[in-house]
């Protein structure tokens, strides 16, 4: 007869299966977003870590998000040599429905991402509608 106690275990079991099954570096592809708001203006760079070469900068716009993926999963990525970044800025509580801009890159064994904060207060960018 099922108790309290397996019932607990089975919903335990479940939760780390779903939080394992979730972790990007195993299943699922790179996805990223940054905000920048006046306290916390970010600029964010991918570096080639076998170059040190800085391949792709982006100044979130204060007020803006950066939304980023990489279209294969990491394993793939490493395999090809190359991996395709595709990103956009949007306000930061906008679902996003423009235009992508997308670029290759290193392979997830070749790149990092790097965060830099801005000279802070910054003002919100202002847009011409």
């Amino acid at each position: 007869m099922p108790t309290l106690r397996n019932a607990a275990q089975a919903i335990a079991l479940a939760a780390t299966l779903v939080c394992l099954g979730s972790l990007p570096a195993c299943s699922h592809q790179e996805v990223y977003t940054y905000r920048s708001v006046p306290d916390w203006p970010q600029t964010i760079s991918l570096v080639n870590t076998a170059t040190g070469e800085t391949v792709w900068t982006c100044e979130v716009p204060v007020g803006q998000r950066l939304d980023m993926s990489f279209k294969y999963r990491a394993a793939r990525a490493n395999e090809l040599g190359y991996d395709e970044l595709t990103w956009t800025l949007v306000g930061t509580d906008t679902i996003p429905t423009g235009r992508r801009s997308t670029l290759r890159v290193p392979p997830p064994a070749s790149r990092k991402l790097v965060t830099t904060l801005r000279p802070i207060p910054e003002p919100y960018a202002h847009t011409n509608k």
